[in-house]
């Protein structure tokens, strides 16, 4: 399932939108599945929660975070998570507040995924410059570069703004 979730998003963040349908389809299904103790484990929600989000079915995905975030509420990835279907679906003032939450956290090991979160909510409520602002602060505070930040679907609404790609241009060594 998570080699399915890992292609989804490479297919979708290389401009393969059906395709990414069509595996995050299957990814489901194959989570759904499995059998209910496997399931329904915390990890399999997660990555059901994801495929719904890639296939745009925002408010289940937002019905699975939020089961998880109430079971886990210091759990900075499904608050960041809620924030970012807020911003999908309209809902600015409750994504700015999700994001005013986490900018509150004072997890001294968080490494900057609190403000990565932010910088992914600014990005999808059209707030590009205050959005490559927070994921360099995030970067400052610890967080590391992968291969993950070109293919994060969060911050699909940057890639065509010119600080963002600066930001996101590969260097070398």
């Amino acid at each position: 399932a998570q080699i399915m979730l890992v292609a989804a998003v490479e297919l979708r963040a290389h401009g393969h939108r059906e395709a990414s349908f069509e595996m995050s389809e299957r990814g489901l299904g194959l989570v759904r599945s499995f059998p209910l103790e496997e399931a329904e484990s915390e990890l399999n929600r997660g990555r059901r929660a994801a495929f719904l989000t890639l296939l745009e079915r925002w408010n289940e995905a937002r019905a699975v975070y939020e089961k998880l975030a109430a079971e886990q509420p210091d759990d900075v990835n499904y608050q960041g998570a809620l924030g970012t279907l807020a911003a999908r679906l309209g809902h600015e003032p409750e994504a700015l507040r999700i994001s005013d939450e986490l900018e509150g956290l004072n997890d001294p090991y968080d490494f900057g995924r609190d403000t990565y979160w932010q910088a992914c909510i600014a990005a999808l409520v059209g707030h590009s410059e205050r959005a490559v602002s927070l994921l360099r602060e995030s970067y400052g505070e610890g967080r590391y570069f992968t291969l993950a930040l070109h293919r994060d679907y969060d911050l699909e609404p940057l890639r065509d703004d010119p600080a963002y790609q600066e930001f996101a241009r590969p260097r070398g060594n």
